[in-house]
């Protein structure tokens, strides 16, 4: 009894912080979405339309899969690829920020140029320092080595990546619920107003993506199965390879654990499965520092935490960058040309110390608060474009704003119903990982840098918690009506 009460309590917890932490998007949400003024007739029609396209293409994807899974997977295909490319082909981009040097590091390593040469022509900028710049960069270098050194290709390369990430995820989906979950699931990701229009661009995040649903996948299957040391060893390595492109590894694998050892307690077929993959992602992330060292003949930082965390600190900008931090950092860089640890030191301190200023002053909740607001914003999918220099794509503004703010609210909406469903009829360990990951990603995120698109890995549970909210309303439904 107290061991059922106990798991009970671990369970309701972190699906009750996720109520209160989605809660808080959606009102942000409605507040950006009173702030485009919107029409209401527009606000219904973009909802109805919506639940049109899940309703109506999820029943013809459901009927496909069950007929001809290949022909399921072409019409997926379709699905992704061609308004992808359609969007690229109308709105060709020209890449700024780190999407610039993304492009021109895969460039000129694609055309035989040394890391030395590029150390040296000062191509790297401060890539040597953020790390992941390099490691995605060299896997565009790949793809350029195919294609030629175009800007479309490597757009190409995300809308495919973005593809190979929807298969991935409906395959995991599809060993956690029943099949109309999983295809409504898939079909609200790849429909995602913001994420669509983002995913064309040349980013990191597709990678990511894909990476993180081929860990979801591996982890049902490691769930699913007497303990397998080569699956455990395998999801270990998709979480190093996840962490190089993106430090959010960590927060996954913590919610893989916690979610297969309070729902099945199990302890020793858990340690069996976990310790493996600990062992692995602990071990080599920890030697990152040292491989980087073989890879690269110039200095680099083992992470960028200090930094994120200085910025994610400053009150004046409410955590996002600032001329004046960019300027503090360049001069901690060059001070410290072969010893970059000593910037993320010095800059984490400085962090901490902002972070005491601001509690001192009892201001700690507003301001992250006001992070959150800007960590909810659905916006970066069209401002990202903008920035990237999409030629009149500002034209259309008010009709992408408006659907990319009207669908997400729908959809984190119906996830926060969703996990009142679980409760209310005792499925909680159904969807307890997602529960996880919202908080996880969530409150990882308030310690440190804030933009829109970094909540873009949520997309996934979103769509998830928004599918399963949809068949329970249907199961529900068709029981009543039977009795």
């Amino acid at each position: 009894m107290i061991k059922k009460t106990v798991q009970i309590i671990l369970l309701a917890v972190p699906i009750l912080i996720a109520l209160v932490l989605m809660g808080t998007k959606l009102v942000f949400l409605n507040e950006e979405v009173v702030k485009l003024h919107v029409p209401v007739w527009q606000i219904a029609l973009i909802l109805l339309i919506t639940l049109f396209l899940i309703g109506g293409l999820g029943y013809l994807l459901f009927k496909l899969y069950n007929r001809r899974k290949s022909a399921f997977y072409i019409t997926l295909g379709l699905l992704i690829i061609v308004p992808r490319l359609i969007w690229v082909l109308c709105f060709p981009i020209e890449p700024t920020s780190d999407f610039y040097l993304y492009h021109i590091i895969a460039s000129y390593r694609a055309d035989q140029n040394s890391w030395s040469t590029l150390f040296q022509q000062n191509i790297l900028n401060y890539a040597p320092f953020f790390t992941h710049i390099l490691y995605f960069s060299t896997v565009l270098s790949w793809v350029y080595s195919f294609t030629g050194n175009v800007v479309i290709a490597g757009q190409i390369f995300n809308i495919l990546l973005t593809l190979i990430g929807a298969v991935l995820l409906f395959k995991a989906c599809k060993n956690l619920f029943k099949l109309p979950v999983a295809v409504m699931a898939t079909l609200i990701f790849v429909l995602w107003p913001s994420y669509l229009m983002y995913s064309t661009l040349i980013g990191s995040e597709p990678l990511f993506m894909t990476l993180l649903a081929l860990s979801m996948y591996l982890w049902t299957k490691l769930e699913a199965r007497n303990p397998s040391m080569f699956l455990s060893i395998v999801l270990g390595l998709t979480l190093v390879l996840m962490n190089l492109i993106r430090p959010l590894a960590a927060v996954i694998l913590i919610a893989f654990i916690l979610c297969s050892l309070i729902t099945k307690w199990e302890w020793r077929s858990f340690w069996r499965k976990y310790v493996p993959v600990v062992i692995v992602f602990g071990i080599l992330v920890l030697a990152g520092g040292w491989i980087n060292k073989i890879i690269y003949p110039f200095e680099t930082a083992a992470n960028f935490t200090g930094y994120s965390m200085y910025i994610g600190a400053n009150e004046k900008t409410t955590g996002q960058w600032s001329q004046e931090d960019m300027t503090y950092f360049w001069s901690l860089y060059h001070a410290n040309p072969d010893k970059l640890s000593n910037i993320n030191k010095d800059m984490q301190q400085k962090a901490i110390d902002r972070l005491q200023k601001i509690t001192k002053e009892d201001k700690l909740l507003p301001f992250e608060t006001k992070k959150m607001k800007i960590y909810a914003d659905e916006n970066y999918g069209y401002e990202w474009n903008v920035y990237n220099n999409a030629p009149t794509i500002y034209h259309y503004s008010d009709i992408l704003l408006a659907i990319s703010n009207v669908v997400a609210a729908l959809m984190i909406l119906l996830g926060f119903i969703g996990l009142i469903l679980a409760i209310i009829r005792g499925k909680m360990k159904q969807i307890y990982l997602f529960a996880l990951m919202e908080v996880g990603f969530t409150l990882s995120a308030l310690l440190v840098e804030v933009q829109g698109r970094y909540h873009i890995p949520l997309i996934f549970i979103y769509s998830i918690l928004a599918a399963y909210t949809l068949y329970s309303i249907i199961e529900i439904t068709m029981r009543r009506i039977s009795h």
